[in-house]
């Protein structure tokens, strides 16, 4: 699965798009609303996770970087 598919938007979008993405998936996921420390933990992870995501679509070298790596065949997962 690509970031991009993680995010549930297209390869062309916006990065407003991408940091719109983003907060929805915080919304869903937030260790906040999570009762049960292992699912907890779960979250947290995923929060980490969501926030390289983030990281590397907004940049616009990282996200070419990553662009380009899709292309080989060996996205940076």
């Amino acid at each position: 699965m690509t970031y991009y598919e993680e995010f549930g938007i297209r390869p062309d979008a916006s990065v407003k798009d991408i940091r719109q993405a983003y907060r929805k998936l915080v919304r869903l996921l937030h260790p906040d609303g999570q009762v049960d420390p292992i699912l907890k933990r779960m979250a947290e992870r995923q929060m980490q996770r969501l926030g390289e995501i983030l990281t590397t679509l907004t940049d616009p070298g990282k996200r070419s970087h990553y662009d380009d790596m899709l292309l080989l065949g060996n996205p940076l997962q």
